[in-house]
């Protein structure tokens, strides 16, 4: 949403663009283009030989649809739109939207009840959340670190003891990662930021549930154990 107080708005923009795939129920690649001229659209991508031209058109007091034109076929993602806006209105979408952000606060609340294992990367944003799983057995070099669930990030400055107490965390949470995803329960999906090997988690699903989140958050639980088994 657009913090109408902010001295960034909609209306000290040109144009306007974000992706409807996935959480507006369009699934498929699809973007929503906004223009405050639309003139300067179609004068950018229009092929109009001069004998096509006119006043009218011209001026912008008439719309040429010869510009706007249905497109055709499988790619028709304007009509895909228009299924989802009439199946679920604004106010569905509004609180489908709104579910999903609360299942991400849920989810964060989950791993906050195991400090021991889980070290937050990035708390809940629309519906996504990051982590880590600290070792089980922290190295000596690491005992060592007040605070071992906020880690600086690894880098070119970062001493001994915190670049190796960072690549316990990555081994062990990749191992995590992969003993989940080789059950075939649930699948997560995990990237690498600042040298941080990480698990992410996002509940932007439509059949999205408390315990659908609940399960995951268990099956990890038990990945967890049978990794420090092994």
């Amino acid at each position: 949403m657009v913090n109408p107080s902010h001295p960034y708005t909609l209306a000290s923009f040109d144009s306007f663009n974000f992706n409807l795939h996935k959480w507006l129920l369009v699934n498929f690649d699809c973007s929503a283009f906004f223009v405050k001229r639309r003139k300067d659209l179609i004068d950018t991508y229009s092929i109009t030989p001069s004998y096509l031209r006119n006043e009218y058109t011209e001026s912008g007091l008439v719309t040429d649809y010869r510009d706007w034109q249905i497109p055709l076929g499988r790619r028709f993602r304007s009509l895909k739109m228009w299924f989802m806006m009439r199946s679920y209105g604004i106010n569905g979408l509004r609180a489908f939207i709104r579910k999903h952000v609360d299942l991400g606060t849920y989810f964060h609340g989950l791993l906050k009840t195991r400090p021991e294992i889980f070290s937050v990367t990035t708390e809940p944003a629309f519906g996504l959340t990051t982590f880590q799983i600290l070792p089980s057995a922290p190295s000596s070099a690491a005992a060592n670190q007040p605070d071992p669930a906020h880690q600086a990030y690894t880098n070119d400055f970062t001493s001994n003891a915190e670049a190796q107490y960072q690549e316990d965390v990555n081994r062990r949470t990749k191992e995590v990662y992969e003993e989940v995803n080789g059950n075939r329960e649930y699948f997560l999906t995990s990237t690498v930021v600042c040298g941080k090997y990480i698990i992410r988690v996002v509940s932007a699903n439509e059949k999205a549930e408390e315990k659908w989140l609940k399960g995951v958050f268990e099956e990890i639980l038990g990945a967890v154990e049978e990794t420090a088994r092994s």
